[in-house]
């Protein structure tokens, strides 16, 4: 099955680094602003939805003391700052000498650069409302920190915009936070979608609605689902699909990502779908933020890929399949996301 999603983002010491918009155009990110892409960030609710997400900003939090005599003084990069959040935690535990936060929505930057003077962080954290593509720096930085992922990490190619800043301004000892990122998959029941979109219908105030159910269930399926999953609805082990190191991989490679993935059952079940969710990793730190079923909730949830059929299934039954994340074009922020069996 094939499914595509859309969603839900100063110092003047000797080393700091002033940021300055380019004056050239970007006509590389004028689809971004066409498809809506950067005023999707022009509401609040989803900055709400990610500042109230503990797992992810605790994971950053531990990364910045993990690193934070690495970035002590040093000149940091954040790339998409959203309201600024990641920029004036990484500015109170590490202690830099000056933090640029790039965000390219304007309303979005406006309340970052609010929020940074409202807590005092003025002299260490700049805000800069641009496209990381329009930024001009007068010299390289000593680490780049961005929140690029999206659901199933590469939904949006936020990565590319990090990778940019990668290869243009991040020194060559530079750090990267996150600096690694691992695609996982597993076979799922998803009993608890087929009972709140499926059985509901079957006894309905004593009318029988299931060819309701069915046709929203036939609906619902043609598109991936964005859920929080119960662990009694994993069927197998989490089969890898895909490890990125951030340091070196290229948006070349990001184009399509393929796994040929084969993955025995752990019990009996109705196989229902493919469900994927990520990880990231840290430099200096083997704690990991992950969006797995088996940890605490994110915003991230998971994703899956409904293979359209509940079929049942026993205990060491090998499910094989063949994955294909790949984008409409090189400059495409959405994927289609491919499962054949």
């Amino acid at each position: 099955m094939t499914s595509s999603l859309k969603r839900r983002r100063d110092n003047s010491g000797c080393s700091s680094v002033p940021a300055r918009a380019a004056t050239s155009s970007a006509e590389d990110d004028d689809g971004a602003y066409a498809d809506g892409y950067f005023n999707s960030y022009d509401d609040l609710s989803v900055h709400d939805l990610m500042l109230k997400d503990k797992p992810r900003v605790e994971g950053y939090i531990r990364a910045f003391e993990a690193n934070k005599e690495r970035l002590k003084g040093k000149v940091v990069l954040d790339v998409g700052c959203g309201t600024g959040v990641l920029s004036m935690l990484c500015a109170k535990i590490c202690q830099p000498s000056q933090v640029i936060a790039v965000e390219a929505t304007e309303s979005t930057a406006r309340i970052a650069d609010a929020l940074v003077h409202h807590n005092g962080l003025q002299g260490i954290v700049t805000v800069v409302n641009r496209p990381i593509e329009m930024l001009d720096l007068s010299a390289p930085v000593d680490a780049i920190v961005s929140e690029w992922m999206g659901f199933y990490a590469f939904h949006e190619s936020m990565l590319d915009s990090v990778l940019y800043a990668r290869d243009k301004w991040l020194k060559p000892d530079g750090l990267l936070l996150p600096d690694s990122c691992r695609l996982w998959a597993a076979v799922v029941s998803e009993d608890g979608w087929k009972k709140d979109n499926v059985d509901y219908y079957h006894n309905y105030y004593s009318l029988d609605f299931a060819p309701f159910g069915n046709a929203l269930a036939l609906e619902a399926m043609a598109n991936p689902q964005v859920q929080l999953l119960s662990t009694e609805e994993i069927l197998s082990d989490p089969a890898l699909v895909v490890g990125v190191d951030i340091h070196t991989v290229t948006s070349e490679q990001l184009n399509k990502i393929e796994a040929r993935l084969s993955m025995p059952l752990k019990k009996n079940g109705n196989v229902a779908a493919v469900s994927f969710w990520f990880d990231v990793g840290f430099p200096n730190t083997d704690q990991p933020l992950c969006t797995s079923p088996f940890s605490p909730p994110t915003h991230w949830k998971q994703t899956s890929i409904f293979l359209g059929c509940f079929a049942p299934a026993a205990a060491g039954v090998q499910f094989e399949c063949q994955v294909t994340l790949e984008r409409a074009s090189p400059k495409s922020r959405q994927y289609s996301i491919t499962v054949e069996t």
